[in-house]
């Protein structure tokens, strides 16, 4: 198994954190407690560069969902850049497209667009059995 990594860059205001590694029911603690610290002075904006990561599966996602309500709570706006095939297909086969801006590359959610809110048949929410996923009326379990 690769090793787990990650990385923070910091320039004007927003930070860029890198990923590599496969993003799992195992990481998922790590990057979630990572990037909350990063998140506590509250950047602009901060990019998750997964352009790297091999593997993600629904506690990946799941952690992805977190960290956009956390950075969404603080004001800070969270962005996806350079998605690997791993992660691209996770959020396309769960119709999360729109709710992640999702760029190519690093530098591009520095310049572009405000984030877009979600859309409304998409949802997340903890339910007090644990953190789910709703889309398009299906309820997925995380």
């Amino acid at each position: 198994m690769e090793s787990f990594r990650m990385a923070a860059q910091h320039s004007d205001g927003s930070v860029l954190v890198t990923v590599t590694g496969e993003l799992d029911i195992a990481t998922r603690p790590e990057l979630c407690d990572y990037v909350d610290r990063l998140l506590r002075p509250r950047p602009g904006t901060l990019v998750l560069d997964l352009s790297e990561v091999t593997f993600m599966d629904a506690c990946g996602l799941g952690a992805l969902i977190i960290l956009r309500r956390h950075a969404t709570e603080r004001g800070t706006r969270l962005a996806i850049c350079g998605a690997s095939p791993a992660v691209s297909s996770v959020i396309s086969m769960t119709e999360l497209t729109s709710f992640f801006p999702v760029c190519p590359e690093a530098a591009a959610p520095f310049d572009g667009p405000q984030r877009r809110p979600p859309p409304e048949h998409a949802s997340a929410g903890t339910g007090g059995y644990g953190l789910y996923l709703i889309v398009g009326g299906n309820r997925f379990n995380l």
